[in-house]
């Protein structure tokens, strides 16, 4: 239902905020309003109104077929010979294919009807290229809407943006695009330096709670076994992972030797700087197995601290499988409760080992307290919109013009993805990558600043502890002079998907800092059990300088009327405007 209720409002949405600009060529159906001396005239085309120059005397309420003559600051237009005898209603669409010179084809037929229907401006070279869109996509069920889409929003006819305003009529959630391609991108066997780097990133964005406190605690483990200086801890950090499954159960010496072996292979799963990779190879060729373990330890750490490695390349370098099946449910149950080892395990804990996995585990799960705070929440939030890049191509043109630029540095999702299309990986993350891509382009898309109001629309994935989905936020509002959002007067409206309140939308609604929030859900007896939360709601939003001063609770069946009323009423008005810290 949210899904379908996002596109309504965006499609409304466009039809309001969107003003024809009248091009030469351009055929279109008006009726003739108000006549002025020197056969000038009011013609009113579909619900917009212009003065334009009449080649030939008509009378007023009459409605034909023009072809706009020219532009040179007058509109001029000029009647077309189209049979329209049947009644508008019934499309003269024969009639306008001939007039723009083009065939009766199918194809030509079915686009002719939609602009009609939509009451769009016609020209043969906008026929064409939409006509070359329809054939390229001819197996699309939704190609048409799509289209439509395009053409209403005066977006170019390319398949490109075809592509990306198609994801988002599909709208299939961004977080399971960033999970298929992060699983198909884990399990390939040779991956270029920019698949790793979106790998990273991904494995970053997506994954639950529970999964990244995890693999940090299952990563502190292989920390430990590199540090050198604590020859204690890195033997019992060593013997807790191969407990655990994690590495393979050899002698430590064996499993470094041959760790440093996928280390110097430039086609391995990572790759280290050439300097380590000189100096392993040079204790490799001398059979200096020892220096060769110390060396493979030194690097590991040093990538591990900047960030260069993910916790599965670090296990693919130890494991013959690359898989580590005890350690994530071990340490999920041992998070759950951190005082109690979980019982199901087919080992004993050494009295150090103990000391270790308690220490661990109690320092993770107060990093999980952490992660649950409004700050953290929000910072999140904040994180997340940053590293998908909505705001890439403004960056990218800033640093083509600032001398100390660097493109390569933007390393947000949308330039990562980019930079893996059109390179050398090959294998079908190339192609998931370009849906994930669309889907993020479609989403800015959405997104319109037309005077005095603008409409901003973001889609971010969300992990929670042991939930995964998309928060979609829409913003109605205006600029203020210095180009900032005016937080005073706006309206916001969030779309998520909860475990145990299914869907939700929370809409805000703002003047002069003065808050109304309506939340909409179908839970019974959700006013009571928000009921707790209110006042320190309205404590923490007037410590952001917002009166909340009425909130209530509809259920959606009932509210999807009214939303929708108010959403046309709302931003038909003379003010508005975002606050992001919401």
């Amino acid at each position: 239902m949210i899904s379908n209720f996002i596109q309504s409002l965006q499609k409304q949405q466009n039809v309001r905020v969107q003003t024809n600009t009248f091009q030469p060529g351009q055929i279109i159906y008006g009726r003739i309003g108000k006549l002025f001396p020197n056969q000038t005239a009011e013609v009113q085309v579909g619900s917009q109104k212009m003065i334009a120059k009449l080649e030939v005397p008509l009378s007023s309420g009459g409605k034909y077929w023009f072809q706009i003559h020219s532009n040179d600051g007058r509109i001029h237009l000029k009647v077309l010979p189209i049979d329209d005898s049947g009644g508008h209603d019934q499309h003269p669409i024969i009639s306008l294919l001939k007039q723009l010179g083009l065939s009766e084809t199918n194809e030509h037929k079915e686009l002719i009807q939609l602009l009609l229907k939509e009451k769009l401006p016609i020209t043969k070279e906008l026929a064409q290229a939409a006509v070359r869109l329809l054939q390229e996509h001819e197996r699309e069920p939704a190609r048409l809407e799509v289209l439509k889409e395009m053409m209403s929003r005066q977006l170019p006819l390319t398949k490109e943006v075809f592509n990306s305003v198609l994801a988002t009529v599909k709208n299939e959630p961004m977080h399971q695009l960033m999970d298929v391609l992060r699983a198909n991108l884990s399990s390939s066997a040779q991956i270029t330096k920019d698949g790793q780097q979106l790998l990273r990133l991904l494995e970053e964005m997506v994954q639950t709670g529970r999964e990244k406190v995890a693999e940090r605690a299952t990563a502190h483990l292989f920390k430990e076994w590199f540090n050198s200086s604590g020859i204690t801890s890195s033997r019992t950090a060593f013997s807790l992972l191969q407990k655990l499954s994690i590495v393979d159960n050899r002698e430590e010496r064996e499993l470094l030797i041959l760790a440093a072996n996928k280390l110097i292979d430039k086609a391995g799963v990572t790759s280290i700087g050439n300097n380590e990779r000189s100096r392993i190879e040079d204790a490799l060729r001398q059979n200096q197995t020892g220096l060769t373990a110390i060396l493979v330890k030194s690097a590991l750490a040093r990538e591990m601290d900047n960030g260069m490695l993910t916790l599965k390349q670090i296990v693919s370098l130890f494991s013959s499988d690359g898989k580590f099946p005890q350690t994530m449910p071990f340490f999920q149950q041992l998070l759950d409760n951190p005082t109690n080892i979980p019982e199901k395990v087919p080992f004993q804990f050494a009295k150090e080992e103990m000391m270790m996995v308690q220490k661990i585990a109690n320092d993770a799960h107060e990093e999980l307290i952490k992660l649950d705070s409004g700050k953290n929440v929000a910072d999140m939030l904040r994180s997340l919109i940053g590293k998908i890049g909505f705001d890439y191509e403004s960056k990218y043109a800033l640093s083509m013009f600032d001398k100390t630029g660097d493109v390569q540095k933007l390393d947000v999702l949308k330039a990562l993805l980019l930079r893996f299309v059109n390179g050398e990986q090959s294998g079908t993350a190339k192609g998931e990558a370009e849906q994930l891509l669309y889907k993020i382009t479609g989403v800015q898309l959405s997104s319109q600043e037309v005077s005095p109001l603008n409409h901003y629309v973001m889609q971010v994935p969300l992990s929670f502890w042991e939930k995964k989905t998309d928060l979609t936020v829409q913003w109605s509002g205006r600029k203020k002079e210095n180009g900032e959002i005016d937080p005073a007067f706006c309206r916001v409206l969030f779309y998520l998907e909860l475990d145990h309140l299914n869907e939700l939308i929370v809409d805000m609604q703002i003047q002069n800092r003065i808050m109304n929030m309506t939340i909409i859900n179908d839970t019974e007896k959700i006013k009571v059990s928000a009921e707790p939360f209110i006042d320190s709601l309205k404590e923490n939003l007037h410590h952001l300088g917002f009166t909340l001063t009425s909130i209530s609770f509809r259920q959606t069946v009932e509210d999807v009327p009214r939303i929708k009323k108010k959403e046309q009423q709302y931003q038909s008005s003379s003010y508005s405007g975002v606050d992001i810290r919401i």
